[in-house]
């Protein structure tokens, strides 16, 4: 007899069959006749003579050996030229971790059977073949046949029926199809069928449905990026694992820490000073366990922080070494875009196009930008359905429809595509200008809840004016501009829209002095009063003589400034700014010149005169049909006036109005403000009226403040002014921290005569049991309002030491002002303090 081949020199099943009948110490003879087959049958096999055996010559081989499923199934691969399946993750003693609920759903749906084809999704690297293999296992220990079958290394959906038919020792040559041979194969048994990896394979999705129907007794659990879409199907969709927030106080239990930290190197423990670096890498990963197990790989060379640091770009960091992983799960790049190959081509195109969305997109949005390339808008719900059936996208809720964004590390990987793409500065045009659009929009609704509208595209408008800035700056026009400069006001972003409006004006867009002037108004807003006044300058330089509105602007912002930096030159520079405001005609702007000069005759102290020149602001404004913010500012600053001069009605009705007003135009930061202003006035108006109403409209505004951004000043002066009505209802020590905290708040951006009105009416409510003290306090306030009372009141001593405590900041004399409430100002802690504050 011919010596056998040596092993090596021969195809995969030869050389798999020689090594185990060696392996089992059978002869060929011995062999053949344990399977039935001749011993030339087994001895061509060996020699490579025979390349494609019948299956169940294969099924009879691997009986006699006695091989177990994974060696029968390496022996089948070895016949099909097949790579061998990779071992199934739940037999090699590494437990699967934070997925025992989704386990304990799956298998009541599977035992139960109430769902016969239950289809597990989710996002490449979502654990969907580790889940479904964790239930085979689970099945088998309690008793139920399985049949697990790997796919993901078959293209051709032809092929599933004879595969899953090999798999239930259906196979073989037969004029019967898969189907029906295996319902006969199984004749009612129950079985579990679990198909792993089916997304390349969906063409075959009614062989499954088929299937299914043909067999009571079968159950199929099917592992897909995309669902099967047949009637018979039940989605069981697989989500990230939750992550620790921000300020959880204990994270070693949440499922993604537990996860992260099971994958580390042994010596790896979770400690006080990495939990919050630890709980941010999987806040960073999104919870997806792939990207977590890639990441505890990093975690081997690199400290949480250094990892984390690196996470900003996920694709260039999450990949890993594990050599029998497969392709598909080395790296997060992989997972994702295997992801994207099972999709069509409009599908993967507008996964391209999202990259240009950074705050994602609204269906009637992408829409509407699509449309300008002549897309049909079907095909983009179409392929909006697609991207979520293989979870690629999110879908978010919002009062202007649904939001669809993209985790972060796919929106990096389509910002990439997107890059390289022939279109992509053409869609990046359309969508830089879609969204500019919305902001004039906004600007042209006069209450001002168009840009409430813009809030969740934060990020997209972002986006538009930086790529505009540098491929399209001639969009940038006065009404680009001023919407620009009303967004940014209105939601309380002064620091970044003055920096956004001074990169506009350095790219010499053609509104720059409108810029100019616009970046130095929220400059004043923050309380940089220098950069403002450059800011202005500027403005007043890049205006054209005749550009009578520029000017104006940029007078009226210098005009505002020098009331804190050189009142003597206020009123002159707002008298000039009020002449080309009236030069160019337009009532809207000369109300806003009227109102700045106002607060120029109020810092003065007269008061009157003030307020004859805040109500024509009112008129002018009126006249041209003001936006409600504009025409609410204004009503403000005559309520505050108002108080200022001691007209408590007035100043509640004005104050009232203006609130309404504020409110209807959905800006907080005013609205906040005006309400401070009625609950003192109406305080002062009656002190032993309805304290209790009053301290919940004097709340309301501060409540408020959490939605004003970045504006110190207008915080500060509601919290001193809830500081009185809480004085006013008897609650001292609540007012006394509200009025230091106030202080803290107003370093610059206030005026004495906002603040005067403060303490005087602390001093008020304090006089009855301490006229000592109110005295001191209506002496502070007395000079900060930049006069002498004709008739000092009791003690005048008293009064003429809280002159002296001025040191010349509204800011100093409300923390003097808390200071002496707290009964500090006595003796060397006396002498102290005033020296602090002329310090400030």
């Amino acid at each position: 007899m011919p010596s056998t081949p040596v092993p090596g020199s021969l195809p995969p099943l030869a050389e798999s069959l020689v090594r185990l009948r060696r392996a089992a110490r059978l002869s060929q003879r011995a062999l053949a006749e344990r399977t039935g087959l001749s011993e030339r049958a087994i001895r061509d096999l060996e020699k490579g003579v025979t390349t494609r055996p019948h299956a169940w010559s294969l099924r009879a081989i691997a009986d006699a050996l006695g091989l177990d499923d994974r060696a029968r199934q390496a022996l089948l691969d070895a016949a099909a030229e097949r790579p061998p399946a990779v071992p199934q993750p739940f037999e090699d003693g590494d437990p699967m971790v934070g997925r025992s609920a989704e386990l304990a759903r799956l298998a009541d749906l599977v035992q139960g059977r109430r769902h016969r084809l239950v289809t597990l999704t989710g996002a490449g690297g979502m654990g969907k073949s580790r889940l479904a293999a964790e239930l085979a296992a689970h099945l088998r220990r309690v008793g139920t046949e399985v049949a697990f079958v790997d796919l993901s290394a078959l293209d051709d959906p032809a092929l599933v029926g004879e595969v899953v038919a090999e798999s239930v020792r259906a196979g073989g040559r037969s004029r019967l199809d898969p189907v029906s041979r295996i319902a006969a194969e199984l004749r009612g048994s129950r079985l579990v069928l679990v198909l792993d990896g089916f997304e390349r394979l969906l063409d075959a999705a009614t062989v499954v449905a088929r299937l299914v129907a043909a067999c009571p007794a079968l159950s199929v659990v099917v592992t897909s990026r995309l669902p099967l879409r047949v009637a018979s199907e039940r989605e069981f969709r697989l989500d990230p694992l939750p992550v620790p927030g921000p300020d959880e106080p204990d994270i070693a239990e949440m499922p993604s820490v537990r996860l992260l930290l099971a994958r580390t190197r042994h010596d790896f423990t979770l400690t006080p000073q990495n939990a919050g670096a630890v709980a941010a890498i999987c806040r960073a990963v999104e919870g997806l366990p792939l990207g977590l197990e890639l990441a505890a790989a990093r975690l081997r060379v690199l400290s949480p922080q250094e990892l984390l640091d690196r996470l900003a770009q996920p694709l260039a960091v999450l990949s890993g070494n594990t050599r029998d992983a497969p392709p598909r799960h080395r790296s997060l790049r992989a997972a994702i875009e295997s992801s994207l190959d099972v999709l069509g081509g409009p599908s993967r195109h507008l996964f391209t196009s999202l990259g240009a969305f950074p705050a994602g997109v609204r269906l009637a949005d992408l829409e509407e930008i699509t449309a300008r390339d002549g897309t049909d808008p079907g095909l983009v719900l179409g392929a909006l359905a697609d991207l979520a059936d293989a979870s690629l996208i999110r879908l978010r809720a919002e009062p202007g429809g649904t939001r669809y964004t993209l985790p972060d590390a796919m929106r990096e990987l389509a910002a990439e595509q997107l890059a390289l793409h022939p279109d992509a500065v053409t869609l990046r045009g359309h969508v830089s200008g879609h969204y500019l659009g919305r902001v004039r929009a906004a600007a042209q609704r006069p209450d001002g809840s168009g840009y409430a509208d813009l809030e969740p595209d934060r990020d997209n408008v972002r986006a538009a004016v930086t790529w505009s800035r540098h491929h399209h700056p001639a969009v940038f026009d006065l009404a680009t501009v001023d919407a620009l400069y009303r967004l940014f006001e209105l939601r309380g972003r002064f620091a970044e829209g003055r920096a956004t409006l001074t990169a506009l004006a350095d790219a010499a867009v053609p509104a720059r002095s409108r810029a100019l002037v616009r970046a130095g108004r929220l400059s004043h807003h923050v309380g940089d009063l220098e950069t403002a006044r450059d800011l202005g300058l500027q403005a007043q330089q890049a205006a054209e003589c005749d550009d009578h509105e520029g000017q104006a602007l940029a007078g009226m912002l210098l005009g505002s400034l020098a009331i804190e930096l050189d009142p003597a030159q206020a009123q002159p520079i707002l008298t000039q700014a009020l002449g080309a405001a009236k030069a160019h005609g337009e009532d809207g702007l000369i109300g806003r010149a009227l109102n700045n000069l106002a607060a120029a005759t109020a810092n003065t102290g007269d008061l009157p005169e003030a307020q004859r020149l805040m109500r024509e602001a009112l008129q002018a404004k009126r006249r041209a049909g003001a936006s409600d913010v504009d025409t609410g500012r204004t009503l403000m600053n005559l309520a505050e006036l108002a108080l200022a001069d001691g007209r408590w009605l007035a100043s509640a009705t004005h104050g009232s109005e203006a609130a309404t007003v504020l409110g209807r135009a959905e800006d907080p930061r005013l609205q906040a403000y005006a309400l401070s202003i009625v609950a003192v006035a109406r305080l002062r108006e009656s002190p032993s009226g309805d304290t209790g109403a009053l301290v919940a409209l004097a709340t309301r505004a501060v409540e408020l403040l959490d939605r004003i951004g970045e504006d110190r000043s207008m915080r500060g002066l509601v919290r001193a002014r809830f500081s009185v009505v809480l004085r006013g209802a008897g609650e001292v020590t609540r007012a006394i921290e509200e009025l230091t905290g106030a202080a803290e708040s107003l370093r610059g951006g206030c005026l004495p005569y906002q603040v005067a009105p403060v303490i005087e009416s602390h001093a008020e409510l304090i006089a009855p049991a301490d006229p000592e003290t109110a005295a001191l306090l209506l002496g502070l306030a007395t000079a900060m309002r930049g006069r002498t009372a004709t008739t000092p009141p009791s003690p005048v001593d008293r009064y003429g030491s809280g002159i002296a405590l001025y040191a010349g900041d509204p800011a100093s004399g409300l923390l003097a002002a808390a200071q002496i409430m707290r009964g500090e100002m006595e003796n060397t802690r006396h002498r102290k303090i005033v020296t602090t504050l002329q310090e400030l």
